[in-house]
């Protein structure tokens, strides 16, 4: 699962994944499903607001209050979305694979907000500064002194967002086949929209690597991705920095259909860091789930996501829905 920021969505970013490949002429196709909530506000913003009431911003207010900061940033993301993305990868001959991914973006001001306020006053948690402002509206507003994002209210219907390729080869494997390290290079086109917040308008690129070990009922997986960026048409001045991200995957089978899994991901962000500006800081995205095999061909997952940290550049909390149709497995 890549991660979930929405105002990160427009960009590439290579999910975590095995470094067994396809055999040659096997092929799968995947569906993956994650709805989550997102409250993400810069600190002189927060605390422009911290009177007790609740708030709409305006984009006069973001700029203002940008202006005045310390680090000249001011920025909201607020709101519910779903990313559903629809894949498939091809085995092309011994240790070399390639894959496509199309997602459909789906957004609204949700309905959770005020499940997950009580949820933090009930336990004596922080709300991050949800109180501040009006629930279950879709915000998407950035300000500094490169420029100006201001989306609000959430985009209607359902769209597809950038096309993804990735083409992945074989480094190594071991004589056993229990090991394994594998390299991948993607490239996103800008197919898109950039008003919708679900695409950059440019063409994009990522490199990682993957190493993956199998045991008699458990694997790990770990890898890390570089991303560069082409640019972003709605904010063309902004100096966006290559996405770093690191992985680890545990998985365990728990019978002879079914087990579960755990994922990490620590992730920066591709924004400039900022004094006081939480958007280019280190985030922790978790996922823990249960998958399932369906006959000789289907697996389904489904997991609950969580961000770690207390930074502002990730999504508080979803759920993950997964399936994959696998004809050819190879060993």
């Amino acid at each position: 699962m890549r991660g979930q920021m929405p105002i990160g969505l427009a960009f590439f970013d290579l999910p975590p994944a095995s470094a067994f490949l396809l055999p040659p002429g096997g092929w799968r196709l995947d569906a993956g499903l994650a709805y989550e909530n997102t409250h993400a506000v810069s600190k002189d913003l927060l605390r422009t607001f911290s009177d007790g009431q609740r708030h709409f911003l305006t984009q006069t207010d973001l700029e203002a209050i940008a202006a005045g900061s310390k680090g000249e940033t001011a920025y909201l993301v607020d709101g519910e979305n779903l990313r559903l993305g629809l894949s498939g990868a091809w085995g092309l001959g011994h240790g070399l694979e390639i894959g496509a991914e199309l997602p459909l973006y789906v957004h609204t001001g949700g309905f959770f907000d005020g499940t997950i306020e009580n949820y933090h006053e009930q336990f004596g948690f922080g709300d991050a500064g949800r109180g501040a402002f009006e629930r279950d509206r879709w915000f998407v507003a950035y300000a500094d002194a490169d420029g100006t994002l201001y989306a609000e209210g959430p985009p209607s219907g359902i769209r597809p967002g950038d096309l993804s390729v990735v083409l992945r080869g074989t480094f190594y494997r071991s004589p056993q086949g229990s090991s394994a390290i594998s390299g991948s290079f993607g490239v996103e086109f800008p197919t898109g929209s950039v008003d919708r917040i679900e695409g950059n308008g440019s063409l994009d690129g990522v490199a990682g690597v993957e190493a993956s070990w199998k045991y008699r009922r458990s694997s790990l997986h770990i890898g890390g991705r570089l991303g560069i960026f082409g640019g972003w048409d709605a904010l063309p001045d902004l100096d966006l920095q290559p996405r770093r991200t690191a992985f680890a995957v545990y998985e365990h089978r728990a019978g002879q259909v079914s087990g579960w899994f755990a994922q990490f991901l620590f992730e920066r962000g591709l924004f400039p860091h900022r004094v006081e500006g939480d958007l280019g800081d280190l985030t922790i995205e978790t996922a823990l789930g249960y998958r399932r095999a369906v006959g000789t061909t289907g697996e389904f997952d489904a997991a609950l996501l969580e961000n770690l940290l207390p930074a502002s550049n990730s999504p508080d909390v979803g759920v993950w829905l997964g399936w994959r149709w696998r004809p050819a497995i190879g060993s």
